[in-house]
């Protein structure tokens, strides 16, 4: 049995990644917070590490696959991600595989701006965005209100504002004190948000691609979807693989984010996750199993194309409540 390594299991796309694969392999979950859900999995073996933006994160991880014998890496977290690509190579020393796209590539992903940028590239319809670098640069924005403001670089909703006026966008800022954008709101009820997912091998090839629509998110203005259906929409996945490929050769999993704009019914960029996503479950249980192929597909097996899916499917994200004897965890957990 093959073993894999999934990172980030206390959030909803590292646990699902995690409960999923467990069926098929030997999974190592590993996360900074003791208390992350996904180490509690039945049938994981879990690792805690320092967080990824510490010193010792990388030594730790490859210290793990070494003495677990890892195979395979799947990073479910941006952060996490990029700093996993930038030494992907110390993993490749020690014969773990991962299905990652180039540095430069994941960064035109992850950095909300610079994904602004290559939508208006590649001719895909994108909100108004502008790079905030100090309240000066908010005043100077031009963009009207309510508006969006949100980190460069994150995940969740986390950080992500809506001001309804000048002041506001400024408190805002303030308060993240951090590079970050500035974004026309693109109005839009419940339903309005669509997912396109696309997973590509190391050729550069589309394998597999998958379509869906959020019918409510976490939060009232947005963020993590709880429910949601698949859905056929070939307008938009023709959309968002125009996007991807942009971006060169790209490899590994993609999903992109859109919201149709009640002014003139056309989808606009949301954003770009270069990783398996929060609510993937429901594309696993329509007939398309991202999680297990991204692993075949960095382990170099050949995968039939999958593009064909039940539409007839809706999820609701819910979480389970688990009560452990604290003598029964793993030593590392106690």
């Amino acid at each position: 049995m093959k073993t894999v390594m999934v990172t980030a299991v206390g959030a909803p796309p590292g646990l699902t990644t995690a409960k999923i694969l467990s069926k098929e392999y030997r999974v190592i979950a590993v996360d900074a917070d003791r208390y992350a859900c996904g180490l509690y999995v039945s049938g994981v073996v879990p690792y805690l590490v320092p967080v990824a933006s510490g010193d010792g994160y990388i030594d730790r991880l490859v210290e793990i696959c070494v003495q677990e014998k890892v195979d395979v890496l799947v990073s479910c977290y941006e952060t996490e991600t990029l700093v996993i690509s930038a030494q992907r190579q110390r993993f490749a020393e020690v014969g773990v595989q991962i299905l990652l796209a180039d540095h430069d590539i994941l960064l035109k992903c992850i950095d909300k701006y610079e994904t602004a940028k290559q939508a208006e590239r590649a001719g895909v319809p994108c909100p108004k965005t502008l790079l905030v670098s100090d309240t000066e640069s908010i005043e100077a924005a031009g963009i009207s209100f309510p508006a969006v403001l949100k980190p460069v670089v994150g995940s969740g909703g986390v950080g992500v504002s809506y001001p309804e006026n000048m002041e506001e966008a400024m408190e805002s800022y303030r308060q993240l004190n951090r590079k970050s954008i500035l974004q026309e709101l693109i109005p839009g009820g419940a339903g309005s948000v669509y997912l396109v997912a696309c997973l590509y091998d190391r050729q550069s090839k589309l394998k597999a691609s998958f379509v869906s629509r959020s019918l409510k998110t976490l939060n009232k203005e947005g963020g993590p979807a709880v429910v949601g259906e698949a859905i056929e929409d070939d307008n938009l996945k023709k959309l968002g693989i125009q996007l991807i490929e942009s971006l060169g050769n790209f490899v590994g999993m993609a999903a992109i984010e859109f919201k149709i704009d009640s002014r003139d019914g056309l989808p606009k960029l949301l954003e770009i996750n270069p990783r398996l996503w929060g609510y993937s479950r429901l594309a696993y249980a329509s007939g398309i199993n991202f999680h297990k192929m991204v692993v075949q597909l960095a382990m170099g097996e050949d995968v039939e194309e999958q593009h064909q899916y039940k539409t007839d499917t809706l999820m609701v994200r819910h979480y389970d409540d688990r009560v452990f004897v604290r003598e029964s965890l793993p030593e590392n957990l106690q």
